[in-house]
């Protein structure tokens, strides 16, 4: 079984359990009714990138952007994280206040520095009686098929595994929520055109118009051995304005995203753990973890929003071996962008520069951990990436694709939940 260390510490910070589980208190104090208490954990990684430099975590885009085969080393611990919580009985139950932050500010993406960034506020929000309202998990998101993974990113093609600001309400194991739309639609040149706040891009004039908060919903239950999870979205996807170079008004339009996902987790033996998560839809954008495209783009020539379709998911077995337990994932990541390619063919664009040129990401993991004392965990993990990019167009108008870029990483941890 999963100690709460490994659950706060490991699973949740990779992100994982932190939702279902929280972390460990490392100092509580009474106030009259009010509980007071401190959390968080202390986490160090050294990373060896065989290839291209991956950045503070694994980046699929970075992968064949470096052309290095020298090798690349890194000490971070930028993931580090501490927390505050209160809670506070009530006669309808208690209220909860919480914030927490870690130091992983900056350009995390990319290569940074080796020692990590600035504090980094990640969670705020307040819950009573089933509403919780701030910034948190999405909840088009679940943890049960979270593989436990000690890389940041984690695997790519989850549901969710975003922090969003958002109004929920949660009952007997379902929850709905309103969440800010904050996903961009792209341009032809793959800039993005405008973000929330409905700043100006230079290729089109564009503007993104939020008219509606996205509409997410999940549900947790359980089915004798088996943990499972379901969940939807639905979100509004629209370019409010477009002008040609004289300043006039073209056109506007707006397209509806949704996604699904189902997740599930089960013990099939004593010590032996699988999880698995598939997770897709069209226009779901960043409601898909760490996925090729973005949810749409704008194309010009037809005055209108296209959206982008896309699936992902993982599955992983964890057997508990020794000491610790053992951990192979394999993760996938997939968007459908052959029409963006196409439309980019007849603006002219040449599809080598764009800047979500990828269409297909897939990862294996292979890792081992164990906790030589309560509240410190170890580990050692094997990371396999690969991306598969659309090139460039052949004589008939195909395109041609590489499939050819690949990248190891090779990461040790020592994590101290206090």
């Amino acid at each position: 079984m999963m100690k709460k260390t490994l659950r706060s510490a490991v699973i949740a910070s990779t992100p994982a359990l932190l939702l279902a589980s929280g972390l460990a208190h490392a100092v509580e104090f009474q106030a009259g009714n009010t509980t007071f208490s401190v959390e968080g954990y202390a986490k160090l990684d050294m990373i060896y990138d065989f290839d291209d430099r991956l950045g503070r975590f694994t980046f699929h885009d970075q992968i064949g952007a470096d052309s290095s085969d020298s090798g690349h080393f890194r000490m971070q611990a930028g993931q580090s994280r501490i927390g505050f919580r209160s809670q506070t009985e009530t006669d309808q139950g208690p209220l909860v206040l919480f914030a927490n932050m870690d130091f992983f500010d900056g350009d995390a993406a990319r290569t940074g520095s080796n020692s990590g960034g600035n504090p980094r506020l990640r969670e705020v929000y307040g819950q009573w009686n089933g509403i919780t309202a701030g910034r948190t998990w999405t909840t088009f998101n679940t943890f049960v098929g979270t593989p436990e993974i000690l890389d940041f990113t984690n695997a790519v093609g989850q549901a969710g595994l975003d922090l969003q600001t958002q109004l929920r309400y949660t009952v007997n194991g379902f929850s709905i929520a309103l969440e800010a739309p904050d996903d961009l639609v792209s341009s032809l040149n793959g800039s993005a055109i405008a973000n929330a706040g409905g700043e100006r891009s230079s290729t089109f004039g564009a503007r993104n118009q939020s008219r509606l908060p996205d509409l997410t919903a999940n549900y947790h239950g359980r089915a004798g051995q088996v943990d499972y999870a379901v969940g939807a979205m639905v979100r509004q996807l629209r370019v409010g304005r477009v002008e040609d170079e004289d300043g006039n008004t073209i056109s506007s339009d707006s397209e509806t995203g949704w996604g699904l996902f189902g997740a599930a987790a089960m013990e099939v033996a004593p010590g032996t753990t699988v999880r698995g998560i598939v997770a897709g839809g069209d226009g779901i954008g960043n409601y898909l973890y760490f996925q090729p495209a973005p949810a749409a783009y704008y194309d010009p020539n037809r005055e209108n929003i296209e959206t982008i379709e896309a699936i992902g998911g993982s599955f992983s077995i964890t057997q508990e071996i020794g000491p610790g337990r053992a951990t192979l994932a394999y993760a996938y990541a997939y968007a459908d962008t052959d029409d963006f390619f196409e439309d980019t063919q007849l603006d002219g664009t040449d599809p080598d520069n764009l800047f979500f040129a990828g269409n297909k990401f897939q990862s294996i993991f292979v890792n081992y951990l164990w906790e030589p004392i309560e509240r410190v965990t170890y580990g050692i993990e094997l990371g396999w990436h690969r991306v598969d990019r659309p090139r460039s167009f052949g004589d008939d108008g195909a395109i041609n694709r590489s499939s050819d870029d690949d990248a190891y990483r090779i990461m040790t941890s020592l994590i101290y939940d206090f």
